[in-house]
């Protein structure tokens, strides 16, 4: 017989758990890099839409506008259903941070210093005490547990609705879609957390402001424009 799942992740090593974890961390990087390129996107559409009395006026505006909007909504919800998973087989912030918090002994300043490749803990001083127990042998559990409710609370609602509504056709009674004003609190408050856990497991402090490389919002009057003209 096979030892069980559980059983198995208690034999992990802590070097091997928190390495683990810091992995993990760095494709919820990505794909909160990712989602605030597209929240920044259709920020920008819908604020060039807003500051533009003709598009504001025309009949076609609401299908147009209100059905990108609609598709990006959905697309976020998935996301941020995806990366606030419970289910223990998945990568998500979630479960990240709640087997920090259960396991918040392995990570020690040493091991701080050693995920960091800061042999001296010259780095580490400046930042672990923020998330250490006051005698500072390893990170407070309350912490992490603490985000984790957070982060559980905020996204409750957003993952019933994509369960029920996105991914499998329930039966009813209907299960109201989040607006965009509570999709953008969770996005922001999964943001806040991301980055403290980020900074604990690389040492890297992130800050997410989106750079494009190019004006793509030109697409919406480069045809109006007389050829020839540069792309400003």
């Amino acid at each position: 017989m096979g030892e069980s799942k559980d059983r198995r992740e208690d034999m992990i090593s802590d070097d091997a758990r928190v390495d683990l974890w810091r992995s993990q961390i760095e494709q919820i990087r990505l794909d909160l890099t990712d989602m605030n390129h597209h929240r920044d996107a259709m920020r920008r559409i819908v604020d060039v839409w807003n500051s533009n009395p003709r598009l504001l006026t025309h009949p076609g505006r609401t299908i147009v506008l209100d059905r990108w909007r609609m598709y990006f909504g959905f697309w976020l919800c998935v996301k941020l259903r995806r990366d606030t998973d419970r289910d223990k087989r998945s990568v998500s912030l979630l479960n990240i941070v709640s087997e920090v918090a259960e396991h918040a002994a392995t990570v020690t300043d040493a091991q701080i210093r050693r995920l960091w490749n800061d042999p001296t803990g010259w780095y580490t001083r400046k930042t672990y005490p923020r998330f250490a127990t006051p005698c500072g042998e390893h990170i407070d559990p309350a912490i992490p547990a603490a985000d984790a409710r957070q982060l559980a609370t905020v996204s409750d609602s957003l993952r019933l609705f994509v369960n029920k509504a996105l991914v499998h056709r329930e039966q009813e009674p209907p299960v109201k879609a989040p607006t965009f004003d509570e999709i953008e609190t969770i996005a922001h408050t999964y943001e806040e957390i991301a980055k403290r856990y980020i900074l604990l497991l690389t040492g890297a402090a992130f800050r997410f402001e989106v750079v494009e490389q190019y004006d793509w919002i030109d697409i919406f009057d480069f045809a109006w424009r007389s050829p020839g003209t540069n792309y400003e």
